[in-house]
């Protein structure tokens, strides 16, 4: 795996001994967490370099850290990726949050999105969501991503709104 570079950004492939104490913080902030399924963990570098050891280990799933290009990591991004069917499941977390509403989400989204179709050769991106975060609606339908279907109360407090985009719904993928 290699680093994936656009405009703004350098994205990493997040090793075990890249785990910093700011990594791990962001994980535990309830406020960047607060849609995330990371809200419901304690975090420690420890359980970060077990987490991503197991990511490298299956060896078909990415992850990358999110880097500004000459500038500090802030945040990381994953593709789960089936490879039988050839569909990666994306998802984000920028934990900088002075790096928020800047569009450093929507670029590294977007630059993963073709990596996926076209390094790996999935046929189809997708990603879940609360449906009450609106921040990952907005990044999911700007990519080109359509509502495929709602989960009611998947969340004990919410719905699951599942979105998705096959390779040949647009060139520029």
């Amino acid at each position: 795996m290699t680093n994936i570079v656009t405009d703004r950004l350098v994205l990493v492939p997040y090793q075990p001994d890249y785990v910093s104490q700011h990594h791990v913080d962001w994980l535990n902030d309830k406020e960047v967490t607060k849609y995330s399924e990371q809200r419901l963990k304690y975090h420690t570098i420890q359980t970060q370099v077990d987490y991503l050891s197991l990511v490298h280990k299956q060896g078909y799933n990415k992850i990358w850290l999110i880097v500004i290009r000459e500038g500090p990591d802030i945040g990381s991004i994953t593709a789960y990726c089936d490879a039988y069917n050839l569909v990666a499941n994306l998802g984000i977390l920028i934990g900088d949050r002075d790096s928020w509403g800047k569009g450093f989400g929507y670029e590294a989204w977007s630059a993963v999105m073709d990596y996926c179709c076209n390094d790996l050769e999935m046929r189809k991106i997708e990603c879940g969501m609360m449906a009450k975060n609106a921040s990952m609606k907005k990044l999911a339908e700007r990519s080109g991503m359509v509502l495929e279907g709602v989960v009611a109360k998947h969340f004990r407090d919410d719905d699951m709104l599942l979105y998705g985009k096959l390779k040949n719904a647009s060139a520029a993928l």
